[in-house]
């Protein structure tokens, strides 16, 4: 698999409308971030998507880890969001992170592991952008919640706007199934090799 040439990585944050967020989603003490954000606003080229790092493989060759990375690439600039399961590790409390890309179908939410948990996330972002979600995929953090639970987070999902959702990494089998059936043709498919094209 070719290497890809990443710029100095944390220039690129705020380019495309793509926003940083934490645990403590400090992008909300600066409104300047949200500046721009309407309800007809979004990117106006497609965006390239390719999981560089996941618990499943889509191509053959690929082989899969316990982890999960993806490389956004734009018209103007290239992220790598989430580096897998080898990082230089710090004395800190977990944190989270997401990045928000701005459509004008709506917000498009990847995720690294949603620890908060993912129905909290959307709410605030759909709260703090004041614009529908649109698609949302990554890892979810629900390989231990029941059938039960899982029908009443796709349910508040859907409640949330959600048309597209793909679930992967920290998941587990039979709930990224559930998600799946659930989601019909609005599932997104990941996995190590697999690209995703999001359209303006």
């Amino acid at each position: 698999m070719k290497t890809p040439k990443l710029p100095a990585l944390l220039t690129v944050l705020l380019s495309l409308t793509v926003t940083l967020c934490a645990q403590d989603y400090p992008y909300l003490n600066d409104p300047t971030c949200l500046e721009g954000v309407t309800a007809t606003s979004g990117i106006t080229e497609p965006v390239t998507v390719s999981v560089i790092y996941d618990n499943y493989a889509h191509a053959k060759g690929m082989t899969a880890d316990w982890g999960y990375s993806i490389m956004i690439e734009g018209p103007a600039k290239t992220v790598l969001f989430d580096t897998g399961s080898r990082p230089g590790v710090f004395d800190f409390p977990l944190s989270e992170q997401a990045l928000v890309l701005d459509t004008k179908k709506g917000l498009v939410v990847m995720t690294g592991c949603a620890h908060p948990g993912i129905v909290s996330m959307l709410k605030d972002i759909k709260s703090s952008f004041e614009k529908n979600i649109y698609m949302v995929f990554g890892g979810f953090h629900l390989m231990h919640k029941t059938d039960d639970e899982m029908d009443a987070i796709i349910a508040e999902m859907k409640t949330l706007g959600v048309v597209k959702c793909g679930a992967t990494h920290c998941m587990g089998d039979r709930q990224i199934k559930v998600i799946r059936e659930k989601s019909g043709d609005g599932f997104v498919e990941l996995g190590v090799g697999n690209t995703i094209v999001i359209n303006p």
